[in-house]
């Protein structure tokens, strides 16, 4: 039983640091490339001396600060997520799961899930989990943050965007509350 919940744990911590990782170099990458269109939005507007390079340059430049605040939580990295997991687990408060559909017209070609961990800070991370991840997540999640809420409803999302430090008690006021301990029992 001892080797089982080391293995689910190695399991777990490996997990994390990848999808965290992957994000970060994903991260990485899309600001470099929107760096490199408003340096070049910049050389344009000085070599034809138009303001149209510079237009495209200044709503690029508003589109790479819209990813970069959406990306805070990416950009830590996988080494300050298993940290904020293994040290403060409190300060994550929230896993929520997103089905992604994709469609071509209006016919469902594929559909994936995604989860979501967001903390009382307000950054967050997303990731694609397949069966065999889900189960890697939801096991981890019991070990290392069994206090995290499960779920989404527009009820439970408004609380999160109101106060995300006061999260966790408001959902157990309005009776909202649903720890993944709890989820990851049922499932059993």
């Amino acid at each position: 039983m001892q080797i089982d919940r080391m293995n689910k744990t190695k399991y777990f911590k490996g997990f994390i640091s990848r999808k965290c990782q992957n994000l970060y170099i994903t991260a990485i990458v899309k600001l470099s490339i929107l760096s490199l269109m408003v340096i070049f939005a910049i050389y344009g507007y000085f070599e034809v001396q138009h303001e149209v390079p510079l237009i495209i340059g200044g709503i690029t430049l508003l589109y790479m600060i819209s990813v970069f605040y959406d990306s805070r939580g990416d950009l830590k990295g996988g080494e300050y997520w298993l940290q904020l997991i293994e040290e403060q687990p409190e300060q994550i408060v929230w896993i929520k799961p997103i089905q992604v559909s994709y469609k071509t017209g209006w016919i469902t070609t594929d559909q994936e899930l995604q989860f979501q961990i967001l903390t009382r800070d307000k950054l967050k991370i997303r990731f694609t989990c397949d069966e065999g991840e889900q189960k890697t997540l939801f096991d981890g999640a019991q070990t290392y943050l069994p206090k995290v809420h499960f779920g989404y409803s527009d009820e439970v999302s408004h609380l999160f965007d109101k106060s995300p430090k006061a999260f966790i008690s408001q959902l157990e006021e309005e009776g909202l509350y649903q720890p993944i301990a709890s989820f990851a029992r049922a499932q059993s």
